[in-house]
């Protein structure tokens, strides 16, 4: 098969399905494909809360790529829109602006865990830059839910947090004493000794907010 007559953008992808690439050099350039982006896996690292030039609210996610035994792959594809990018073969090549797409995912995306990313490029929707979204496993289902014990009596206000609590299995063995939690639904809300909540993973700890409904022990 002869590439001549492809674009330079249909070479690369070409290249990469075919397997053809000889140097390092190759591979840096490969990486910038989205091909070669969409094929391989990228844990987060950080989840950052910001707002817009209009003031909506945004999340952004640095993540790195990894193997799928979880090793980090050396100098490879890393997602962190505060790095510059430089064409050394010997350091991490610096994509920007990972997102979610939470109008398609309903699921909420973990640190530490690994996802495929999709790329969108700029003719598609008439943006200015590549725009990368991470793909929750499964098409978007929910995240995981784990089962929280509270050790004492507690108040926890909005955006608060308290490690007053315990992360049990289903039969109620403690599994890590002292974790965090963080409510954001409630001006206070109020916790009783022994109580079992339910809470998905967050930067901090457990967040106990999609689970809050003004009964039981809470309070608004």
């Amino acid at each position: 098969m002869a590439l001549v007559n492809f674009k330079k953008e249909s070479q690369d992808k070409l290249k990469v399905l075919i397997g053809e690439v000889n140097t390092e050099e190759d591979l840096r350039r490969l990486r910038f494909t989205d091909t070669f982006v969409e094929k391989n896996y990228y844990k987060v690292t950080h989840i950052i809360e910001s707002t817009d030039s209009e003031g909506d609210p945004q999340t952004e996610y640095k993540a790195i790529q990894v193997n799928p035994d979880g090793t980090e792959v050396e100098n490879g594809v890393v997602f962190d829109s505060d790095q510059t990018y430089t064409s050394d073969v010997d350091s991490p090549l610096y994509l920007p602006n990972l997102k979610l797409n939470a109008d398609l995912f309903s699921g909420s995306v973990e640190l530490g865990k690994a996802y495929k990313v999709e790329e969108i490029n700029p003719d598609d929707f008439n943006v200015e830059d590549p725009i990368y979204y991470i793909i929750p496993k499964g098409g978007g289902g929910g995240a995981s839910i784990f089962r929280i014990k509270c050790l004492q009596d507690s108040t926890i206000s909005y955006d608060g947090s308290n490690s007053n609590f315990s992360l049990i299995d289903n039969d109620d063995l403690v599994i890590e004493s002292n974790v965090t939690v963080t409510q954001r639904k409630f001006t206070t809300a109020n916790f009783y000794e022994n109580e079992i909540l339910y809470a998905q993973s967050d930067e901090v700890g457990y967040d106990l907010s999609p689970f809050l409904a003004g009964i039981g022990g809470t309070s608004a």
